[in-house]
């Protein structure tokens, strides 16, 4: 009974790499540009009578600015004379960007990218020698982050705390979803141009949640949760050869 899914998994991922080998045309390339990346920290202390006396929310966030490539390998397939298509693709890709913070200092990150990506496109002008369209798809990678610094919120592990340190850092990985947007032109039927963006739609967050109450407290609770979360904005220009 276990095995009664194995086989239509198979089938599919056969008609998939059938598809591929028969109708579609396979893509190697590279998307290089501009990254802005948003690092922020958000600390929330939510005990009501806390150990302090008083209650404290804030929040702080870096913003970095630099460049990131991608090189990319793929297949697209077209449809309908050529006016509709689709395309998926795997990639790797190095970013680096720089933030300041009056606190911190000035801080390198460099991040390195693993992911896949699938995107439709809807030409509206199709010929022999050029065609151009525009495309939307989205996009998901696994992405190290390795900052020259290491910053981080939180608690030290304590006696009247849990044995592991309550610590969020910029010194992590993260899953990131995007939408990608962007205009496609084919020229000669081989080199494809392009420009790009990539928004986040969807942020992975990193925290400790510390809820703590009791005699040791003198009655009182304590509960606090760090968090750390980053998302980026990529503007690209792309070129791919089409086999």
């Amino acid at each position: 009974m276990k095995y009664q899914n194995t086989f239509p998994t198979i089938i599919f991922f056969v008609f998939l790499s059938f598809v591929n080998l028969v109708w579609g045309r396979f893509y190697i390339g590279v998307e290089g540009g501009y990254m802005r990346d948003y690092s922020t920290y958000i600390y929330e202390d939510n005990s009501g009578n806390t150990t302090t006396g008083r209650e404290e929310n804030w929040d702080k966030e870096l913003v970095g600015n630099g460049v990131v490539t991608s090189l990319i390998l793929g297949t697209e397939h077209f449809f309908w004379k050529n006016y509709y298509g689709i395309r998926w693709g795997v990639l790797g890709g190095y970013g680096l960007t720089q933030s300041k913070d009056s606190q911190w200092g000035d801080i390198t990150l460099s991040t390195l990218s693993l992911g896949v990506n699938f995107d439709s496109i809807f030409n509206f002008y199709v010929t022999e020698k050029l065609t151009v369209g525009l495309f939307v798809g989205a996009e998901y990678d696994f992405t190290l982050l390795k900052p020259n610094k290491e910053i981080s919120i939180g608690e030290r592990a304590a006696s009247t705390l849990p044995k592991e340190d309550m610590l969020v850092s910029n010194k992590t990985h993260i899953n990131n979803l995007s939408i990608r947007i962007g205009a496609s032109a084919l020229v000669y039927n081989h080199h494809r141009v392009e420009f790009l963006t990539k928004i986040p739609i969807y942020l992975e967050k990193h925290s400790q949640h510390f809820i703590m109450e009791g005699q040791q407290w003198n009655g009182a609770k304590d509960d606090r949760k760090y968090t750390f979360k980053y998302k980026y904005i990529q503007v690209l220009l792309g070129y791919k050869y089409v086999f």
